[in-house]
């Protein structure tokens, strides 16, 4: 499995948790153009704004506290309605593992 499959499951199971199921939603996960904004970067939050009626950067935050429970990512960060992801390092050995 792809990182960027695994990354879309925990958003998946994060949006599980904050009761968004019955809705498939065709989020992105990408590189930041900037290496000190993360790992990899989704706009998972600008998606939701009508069915939560809420901003990108309130949804962004609360998919980022749930999101901070997982051990797969060393932080999460809200940026202006974006989720930034580092994954933790731990994750990057098992994938390594596995290609190897």
């Amino acid at each position: 499995m792809e990182i960027i499959d695994l990354i879309k499951n925990q958003i998946n199971i994060a949006l599980s948790n904050i009761g968004v199921t019955d809705i498939e939603l065709n989020f992105t996960i990408e590189t930041p153009p900037k290496d000190d904004l993360g790992d990899f970067s989704s706009n998972v939050a600008f998606l939701l704004t009508k069915r939560l009626r809420k901003s990108p950067q309130e949804i962004a935050q609360i998919l980022r506290d749930e999101l901070d429970k997982s051990s797969f990512f060393e932080k999460v960060d809200n940026v202006n309605g974006f989720l930034n992801f580092f994954v933790s390092p731990q994750i990057y050995q098992r994938i390594c593992s596995k290609i190897l």
